[in-house]
């Protein structure tokens, strides 16, 4: 909704289109990876932070899906303003198992 706090966004915008400085944005098919499908095209996907694929393996998926459903979703914030969980000083605290 335009109101007259955003007209001028609007006006820039339509500015930005006319003159050919505006792109649409993409709609991706297929579910983050480092290769994902485009506009019906194969692509490798170097703009995300799984561009080397380590947010995908299916272990790592159930073992977000586990910590999601115990601690809930989304990030925190840093812990000094609200303490940390403890799971996360648990985690630290030991080293990360080698990979087989």
């Amino acid at each position: 909704m335009i109101t007259q706090r955003t007209q001028f966004v609007a006006e820039e915008m339509a500015a930005l289109r006319q003159q050919g400085l505006s792109r649409p944005l993409r709609v991706l098919e297929t579910p983050q990876d480092t290769e994902l499908t485009v506009d019906g095209k194969a692509v490798l996907n170097l703009s995300s932070n799984n561009y080397l694929g380590l947010t995908t393996p299916p272990r790592l998926k159930s073992a977000m899906i586990a910590a999601t459903d115990q601690w809930g979703p989304g990030s925190r914030p840093g812990r000094g303003p609200t303490g940390e969980a403890a799971r996360s000083r648990r985690d630290r605290s030991r080293p990360a198992p080698a990979e087989p």
